[in-house]
């Protein structure tokens, strides 16, 4: 789970699992842009949240490189997964940034594009997109097809919030 909540000058993300929300800022002058990560991947490789696991008396089993839940599920917190409660969490982390002249636009999308695209790799397709005067499409739709082309294999769901327009809530 992905949630973002923007007012005039606040934007609220909360998440639980491995979807992820960055935010795009413009380089004081310059034409590139600065990500900033405003969620947590909720990995159990994550020293954080292995030591909640075990904790608990859970455990995570490393294979390959890949942590998991007692061996099974590849995410730390997530809605859903009863069988592994209390190890796998549905509690979201909750964080909250100020908005500034600076931001350009959130991305926030499932793990099958991030396991394709780099935040900075994402962040630069949609400015580039952006700044071409003559682009009339979908930019989530953009990133998902650029995460296909470059070989995810999970789901895509995508969303692309421009913060350059009006600052009134929305």
């Amino acid at each position: 789970a992905l949630v973002a909540a923007l007012s005039k000058d606040v934007l609220v993300i909360a998440n639980a699992g491995d979807s992820r929300a960055i935010l795009a800022k413009l380089r004081p002058g310059q034409v590139s842009v600065d990500v900033a990560l405003l969620s947590t991947d909720h990995s159990p490789s994550s020293p954080t949240e292995e030591a909640r696991i075990q904790a608990m008396g859970g455990l995570v089993v490393h294979k390959g490189g890949v942590g998991r839940v007692m061996g099974v599920l590849g995410v730390s917190r997530a809605i859903g997964d009863v069988q592994l409660r209390p190890y796998v969490s549905a509690e979201p982390e909750v964080r909250s940034f100020d908005r500034g002249e600076s931001d350009l636009f959130l991305i926030m999308a499932t793990d099958g594009l991030w396991e394709s695209l780099s935040s900075e790799d994402a962040a630069d397709l949609v400015h580039r997109c952006m700044q071409d005067p003559g682009f009339t499409g979908n930019l989530a739709e953009v990133l998902a097809k650029e995460a296909y082309g470059r070989g995810s294999t999970d789901n895509i769901s995508v969303i692309v919030k421009d913060l350059r327009r009006n600052r009134s809530a929305s």
